[in-house]
């Protein structure tokens, strides 16, 4: 049997009482998380064949999300509500307005821990399903109120760990035909970010290109897009603080 054979849909857990639990759950294990860093997996799948890419990603708050190739350096950055997409082969970095919500919240879901939004613009539902140790339950999301022309996706299903609900593996099915597969692994939360790192360091030379519109013909030397973020790490408890939990030593 197939991993989405293995789902169990059962009518409690989509229940509205229990569905609002897990979300208000899911929220409070966000609270505290204002960077992360992980490394991924990428299998993008079509009937012609299986490209394999590896890659990191890091997310911070208040919401910009970068993943970044390793052979290629290929990078998408999304930060608000606008979409960089930068190919160092190409010497070409698009930037886009994303515009409405639904086009940009699908990028973050899974780390951030605001999903109202999302779930206004999205038919999301929570699944189970065993075999994988990382964690039991996962959420399927699809679009709602579009026709399959419009629907940027078909729909993905994000699988999360038991300890944290964060994503373990994403499962993207685009069409019929093409599929997009991310496995997740090195997760590293809280960790100031190296200088530069949340940002694309754009080649001398590239061309930018912002809402189709051609805004550097040759980027200079240095250029660093976009403007950086200044990520406040939450203060850590002081050994003996009052209320500050003592862990054993491992």
């Amino acid at each position: 049997m197939t991993g989405l054979a293995l789902m169990i849909f059962a009518g409690a857990v989509s229940a509205p009482s229990e569905a609002d639990a897990f979300f208000a759950e899911f929220a409070a294990k966000r609270a505290g998380i204002v960077v992360l860093q992980a490394d991924y997996l990428q299998q993008d799948i079509s009937p012609d064949e299986t490209l394999l890419s590896l890659g990191a990603l890091i997310y911070a708050k208040p919401r910009r999300i970068l993943f970044r190739k390793k052979d290629s350096g290929d990078t998408i950055l999304v930060d608000g509500r606008v979409l960089y997409s930068y190919e160092p082969g190409l010497k070409q970095l698009e930037i886009n307005d994303l515009g409405d919500a639904r086009n940009t919240d699908i990028f973050f879901f899974g780390f951030d821990g605001d999903t109202e939004l999302l779930r206004e613009s999205y038919d999301v539902a929570l699944f189970e399903r065993d075999g994988d140790p990382r964690g039991k339950r996962g959420l399927r999301i699809r679009p709602k109120g579009l026709s399959p022309g419009e629907a940027p996706f078909q729909e993905i299903n994000i699988y999360l760990r038991d300890d944290d609900y964060l994503p373990y593996l994403i499962h993207i099915t685009h069409d019929a035909y093409t599929q997009t597969s991310i496995e997740m692994s090195n997760y590293a939360i809280n960790k100031q970010p190296k200088s530069g790192q949340t940002q694309i360091e754009v080649a001398e030379g590239t061309k930018i290109i912002e809402n189709n519109r051609v805004i550097a013909a040759s980027a200079p030397a240095g250029m660093r897009l976009p403007e950086a973020i200044l990520v406040q790490l939450p203060q850590a408890e002081k050994p003996g603080a009052a209320g500050a939990s003592q862990r054993p030593r491992p």
